[in-house]
């Protein structure tokens, strides 16, 4: 019984994290994993690319980046400090932070 309390803790602490930008989508998707059974979600309300991607460590990268990216928005100048490109193009912008978040680069979007 103790390994799957162990099971239940990891999942419940340790194994999914988000980030949302819009006060909507953050609030739904806080409500949406305590619906699931994910008593304290581990959903942070910011904008990744307001994170300088540089800073990225080790232990900070995901093995699995799911994500609905905006395709058709553009970021303010001051966020695009935080990428060696030159583009404010949303959708770009993300797919070069998740490279950089990402363990195996195995990134899918469109999530349903």
């Amino acid at each position: 019984m103790e390994k799957q309390s162990d099971t239940l803790k990891t999942l419940q602490e340790d194994t999914l994290y988000g980030k949302e930008k819009k006060n909507l989508a953050y609030v739904i998707g806080i409500m949406n994993m305590i619906l699931h059974g994910i008593e304290a979600p581990n959903i942070l309300h910011v904008n990744t690319l307001g994170e300088n991607i540089r800073d990225i460590q080790e232990k900070n990268r995901y093995h699995v980046i799911l994500a609905n990216p905006p395709f058709g928005g553009k970021e303010r100048p001051e966020v695009q400090q935080n990428f060696d490109i030159v583009n404010r193009r949303n959708c770009l912008l993300l797919y070069v932070a998740f490279y950089q978040e990402s363990k195996n680069i195995v990134v899918s979007s469109n999530c349903y």
